[in-house]
């Protein structure tokens, strides 16, 4: 509020002046890869926004492109189920353990990053690894609900059903990966879309048999905001 007729020159230079640390500087990157992707995807854009938008997002932060094919993969195949199937076969390869050697991750990556990335993968200081039934958990709650909506209560919207099905590929994508140290940050990707998920119906005035929405918004309000703190101040 204090700027606003110059708030674009206030981001650029707050994102600029962090750039003396990797930490920072990641993170904000990240943040600001999936804000340009959330436009690009808005309902009713216009596409060479979209394409533009995608564009600059993928060249300020790679890991964009994990949300990106699950988009255009999804806006092809709109088979609900087929998803649900593949994130189940993940889920169940997870649990056996197919994804558990890291090194193959390490070796894949390495050589595009330098090398940065596998003392990434393979540090394992202060944090929880394994297998994370608390994430995989909070990533089941918006596939229960929106089936739920979808299934139970009728819920039909073309646009709900493309991102709903965009988060259950772009979480089962992060699911090979979900034991590696600090896999927070690419279930992310994924988790970006959890409040779309949980509100939209909600919000709509799409005709459906859904009651008491302001309860259930309240709820899943309380429930996205307790979540969220406490993966980040307990789980890590």
């Amino acid at each position: 509020k204090a700027v606003p007729e110059k708030h674009l020159y206030l981001i650029l230079l707050t994102f600029l002046s962090l750039g003396f640390t990797n930490h920072h500087y990641n993170v904000l990157r990240s943040g600001l890869c999936i804000a340009l992707i959330l436009i690009a995807i808005s309902k009713g854009q216009r596409r060479w926004i979209s394409v533009i938008c995608m564009f600059i997002a993928s060249s300020i932060h790679i890991s964009g492109l994990l949300i990106i094919i699950s988009y255009i993969v999804t806006s092809k195949i709109k088979k609900t189920k087929l998803f649900y199937f593949i994130w189940g076969i993940l889920f169940i390869a997870l649990v056996v353990g197919v994804f558990d050697s890291l090194d193959q991750y390490a070796h894949f990556i390495s050589p595009i990053e330098e090398g940065r990335f596998e003392s990434f993968l393979l540090d394992e200081r202060e944090y929880n690894t394994g297998l994370r039934l608390d994430f995989i958990s909070y990533s089941l709650i918006p596939i229960i609900i929106g089936g739920y909506f979808i299934y139970k209560k009728g819920f039909r919207d073309s646009y709900y059903n493309h991102i709903y099905n965009t988060y259950i590929l772009c979480n089962a994508a992060w699911l090979i990966v979900s034991h590696i140290p600090f896999n927070d940050r690419l279930a992310y990707l994924s988790w970006v879309f959890i409040p779309f998920i949980l509100l939209y119906p909600l919000l709509t005035k799409s005709p459906t048999n859904i009651r008491h929405r302001k309860m259930l918004l309240l709820c899943f309000t309380c429930i996205i905001v307790g979540i969220n703190m406490l993966v980040k101040y307990v789980l890590n």
